[in-house]
């Protein structure tokens, strides 16, 4: 620091809107004055003063730190300019200036204390303004060519004329931290104040868009935290109703910065310095480690490991699961990148496979889209695009509110209208969207799509009957086989599977449906086409994974 920077915390006022000294209230187990004062001797500040006024005496018995001193304002009835002028007048020679912090703004962060009486040395303005996004907050740092006015005056508005005077240069100081706008005049104020504490381990989601911010991201390194914590969130809410101990706020702040130094060379590194210095160590830790871990944990599942699977689970903003996360890396030319390639997927997959272990029985639920205008006579309808019926529009609806009491994670659906509108129903019971899926589509019957089974069983009589000897392997001509689309449905869900760990709804068909039901429950597509499959109804497949 080039020049020296004192500090004046005013604590003299009656208190007379919050009822109790604001001086002495608790916060996390420490008396606010104390907190502040503790604060500003870790930043690497030397000259503290600190101004006390009404009841002084119980106030000062908390402060014996060194480099503090007490300074009794007589006339603290007066207002609070009359105990800046006290804590003015008393601060170092060799000062060049001194922050000013009301004691009712108390959970002012140690690095943004050190940043700012940095800011203010480096610069050449009169007055230092902290901001928090558009917002000024505290502690202004005021230039000792200030004093004379501060001494020598009286103005109307006190500091605020002060420092809106074009008199002084004025500098903004862009921090990090809410906590210069958390002040605890009343009590709602200091529930408030309270609140925020209690989570302020972490940055949360407005912080995080400060860090953002000055780090100078990019719109797409955004999007890929937002997707990178959204994933980790659903893997950690399971994890917690489960009984697992999950610190969400830090595995989402973890998710929302793990990529904050990404153009930098070792940025995983260089982002958990950047959080250290901030004073997020936990935090700090995990985001160094979302690359490469350094171990993984045999018991429980931790925030870090959550984050790096989330990571591997992620291309740009999209869930693609680890499969195709790693595959062209698993090919690539160089040994190099393959030895790390292979090295990151191992441990995702030992990662993942312990999530599944903790979370187990997760329920896929197969829905039958809703009921369609449909031919008088019998018909092949399979590739047909067709639209629901009021009637089917009313079951979608029944079906949302069915979905809506579960944790669901996520829809699906095939390309096909009715299905797609079906699933769009039932995702608005939770205000999601729908994720189309082509595998699932109906099958294609090829030259019968469209032709009644009479008509059919008219013009095509041996392929007729040969289907009906072999129904899950014949191929209607021009056309595809229920073999071939529980291939391809059973793909679709494999791939879900491993990019999901929740509960999840597939809005399908009834040929799609029974295949799948075929290859989940290892019966016969003959077996399954015994039972019924109604328009709206929901087959429900528990996976003990």
């Amino acid at each position: 620091m080039d020049k020296k920077v004192s500090t004046v915390i005013l604590a003299a006022g009656l208190s007379s809107r919050m009822g109790r000294l604001k001086a002495l209230l608790e916060i996390g187990g420490e008396k606010a004055i104390v907190r502040l004062i503790d604060a500003n001797i870790k930043a690497g500040i030397t000259d503290i003063v600190v101004v006390l006024g009404y009841k002084s005496g119980e106030i000062a018995k908390y402060i014996d730190r060194k480099n503090v001193k007490c300074v009794i304002n007589e006339d603290y009835m007066t207002g609070m300019f009359s105990s800046v002028q006290k804590g003015a007048a008393q601060i170092s020679p060799g000062s060049a200036g001194f922050m000013l912090m009301p004691v009712d703004i108390p959970l002012i962060k140690v690095n943004t204390i050190r940043e700012l009486a940095e800011f203010f040395s480096r610069g050449s303005c009169d007055i230092a303004l902290p901001y928090f996004g558009e917002r000024k907050g505290h502690p202004p740092v005021i230039s000792r060519k200030c004093i004379p006015g501060i001494l020598g005056g009286n103005p109307a508005r006190g500091m605020k004329d002060i420092i809106d005077s074009e008199e002084w240069s004025k500098g903004r100081f862009q921090t990090v931290d809410q906590a210069i706008l958390q002040e605890m005049d009343t009590m709602a104020q200091y529930l408030e104040l309270l609140e925020y504490h209690s989570s302020s381990r972490v940055p949360n989601r407005d912080e995080c868009g400060e860090i953002w911010r000055r780090c100078g991201l990019d719109e797409n390194i955004i999007r890929h935290q937002e997707a990178v914590a959204e994933s980790a969130l659903k893997m950690g809410r399971k994890l917690a109703q489960k009984g697992e101990e999950i610190d969400l706020g830090l595995l989402e702040a973890a998710a929302l910065l793990h990529d904050i130094k990404k153009k930098e060379r070792n940025h995983p590194q260089r982002a958990g310095e950047f959080l250290e210095k901030l004073g997020y160590g936990k935090l700090a830790d995990a985001v160094a480690e979302h690359m490469d871990l350094c171990s993984i944990e045999e018991g429980r599942v931790t925030e870090k490991e959550l984050l790096y699977l989330a990571d591997k689970m992620v291309k740009g903003s999209e869930v693609v699961g680890i499969e195709a996360r790693f595959r062209d890396m698993l090919h690539h030319p160089e040994v190099e990148v393959r030895r790390r390639a292979e090295c990151r997927y191992s441990d995702s997959l030992r990662i993942f496979r312990k999530v599944r272990k903790k979370i187990s029985g997760r329920n896929i639920y197969l829905v039958r889209h809703g009921a369609i205008e449909k031919p008088a006579v019998k018909t092949y309808l399979g590739s047909t695009d067709l639209c629901l019926s009021q009637e089917g529009i009313q079951q979608a609806e029944l079906l949302r509110e069915r979905f809506s009491k579960l944790p669901i994670e996520a829809v699906y659906c095939s390309g096909l209208r009715r299905a797609v509108d079906t699933a769009r129903i039932i995702a608005e019971g939770f205000g999601g969207e729908p994720e189309t899926r082509l595998e699932f589509n109906e099958i294609d019957m090829g030259e019968w799509e469209g032709k009644s089974f009479d008509e059919v069983k008219e013009k095509y009589p041996g392929e007729f009957e040969a289907r009906g000897s072999d129904l899950f392997n014949y191929k209607t001509p021009g056309g595809e086989s229920f073999r071939d689309v529980q291939e391809r449905a059973m793909r679709a869900l494999e791939d879900i599977l491993g990019r999901t760990c929740g509960d999840i709804v597939i809005v399908a068909h009834s040929g799609v449906k029974r295949s799948l039901i075929a290859n989940l429950k290892r019966m016969s597509i003959e077996e399954c086409f015994a039972r019924p499959q109604d328009y709206g109804s929901v087959d429900v497949i528990t996976l003990n994974v």
